[in-house]
């Protein structure tokens, strides 16, 4: 793979225990490899040099690696009940156990277990702020605070609303989640958490039942998909518009902003289909039909 710029799309299937590659330069091919799992592999995320994938099987309660060099699946290693989503902090993966509502955190070297740390109720997405790692906890309605150095919970920011996702915005300590209020109306909220002092600065109402969010490297906007209404929004979060709004049908899942030459992913978990976006026109540029369902992607 060509580490120059984030060309590659990687996404995980559900139902066939694989992970497929896509390449924005030629993306009429997709690339399946096919992983020894349970099936139900959801979040995957990679290290920081690239080098190695790793993706949670929900269905066979385990977290397993994959040498992009080498193009061979590593080691694996059992986590909590339903893991769906992986944080790298330093050489440490934290893995958030949606149905054993916990925390694993799993040494990536030899992908030995550390710890098991007790979460909130169905902790879900989860980012790194220093030495914290904070995860979305659709139980509570918050944002948990994790100790990275001693590995235990702090404190929790409570956001008065169901988190799914949650990301960094670049240069700044400020985090936004995707969350969805459930009640006589589903109502979709950004909610802007300051980590200099923390605590939810701000809530910004947009669309419907959001599942995934993704900040823009400028630092100003980010992009939100929205499954209830199959939309995906750009949102200003400094003055809280909604700048963009693009309808794709279907059921949008995941997004990645950080893709080459300025493009954005979106997949389609109900209709299987992957679009790619400019970002700069915030338009439709080409729809691949992908292999199976699909529950998450990201650009490496």
């Amino acid at each position: 793979m060509d580490n120059s710029e984030k060309n590659i799309v990687v996404f995980s299937g559900i139902g066939d225990s694989s992970l497929s590659a896509l390449d924005l330069r030629n993306p009429e091919t997709i690339k399946k490899v096919n992983i020894s799992a349970a099936g139900g592999l959801h979040g995957i995320t990679v290290c920081e040099n690239r080098q190695f994938l790793y993706f949670a099987d929900m269905y066979g309660n385990r977290v397993g690696s994959y040498n992009i060099y080498e193009g061979r699946a590593g080691e694996n290693t059992s986590a909590g009940a339903a893991p769906c989503h992986i944080a790298v902090r330093g050489g440490l993966l934290y893995v958030s156990n949606s149905d054993s509502d916990s925390i694993s955190v799993i040494d990536s070297e030899d992908m030995s277990a550390v710890i098991s740390i007790p979460s909130g109720r169905m902790p879900h997405d989860m980012a790194v702020w220093n030495s914290s790692v904070l995860a979305a906890e659709s139980g509570p309605d918050s944002i948990g605070i994790i100790d990275g150095v001693n590995c235990e919970y702090g404190e929790r920011i409570q956001v008065k609303c169901s988190p799914a996702h949650i990301c960094r915005i670049p240069g700044k300590d400020i985090f936004a989640a995707a969350c969805t209020e459930y009640g006589l109306e589903i109502k979709g909220y950004i909610c802007l958490i300051n980590m200099e002092r923390p605590g939810l600065e701000e809530r910004i109402r947009v669309g419907h039942c959001l599942t995934d969010i993704e900040a823009d490297e400028d630092g100003v906007h980010v992009f939100v998909t929205d499954g209830g209404r199959g939309s995906i929004y750009k949102v200003n979060i400094l003055n809280g518009l909604v700048v963009g709004n693009l309808n794709l049908s279907g059921f949008p899942v995941s997004v990645s902003a950080g893709c080459g030459n300025g493009r954005i992913t979106v997949v389609d978990g109900e209709n299987r289909l992957i679009y790619i976006l400019r970002k700069d026109t915030f338009t439709v540029e080409k729809i691949v039909r992908g292999r199976g369902e699909t529950a998450h992607l990201l650009c490496i």
